[in-house]
């Protein structure tokens, strides 16, 4: 691949903790990574940018009943 993927990703829902984790695995070095938020059938938008380091998010803006999709991408040095 010439450009590195971000694997794995996966989705838990906590209907009692009103929060959705996702996690992945990205063996690079990153910036950053951008989460990508839209409702289902929607377009996604950026929805948050947190560090390079991490490796799982915790979604807790939520419209009760509503779907959601995610995408996650890697933020590389220079761009």
């Amino acid at each position: 691949d010439p450009f590195p993927v971000v694997k794995n990703v996966q989705v838990f829902v906590s209907r009692e903790n009103k929060m959705i984790k996702i996690v992945w695995e990205f063996d690079q070095p990153a910036t950053g990574f951008k989460i990508m938020r839209g409702k289902k059938g929607e377009p996604i938008e950026t929805y948050e940018f947190i560090g390079g380091t991490k490796r799982e998010f915790y979604d807790k803006w939520l419209t009760p009943n509503t779907e959601y999709e995610y995408a996650v991408i890697a933020e590389l040095q220079g761009g």
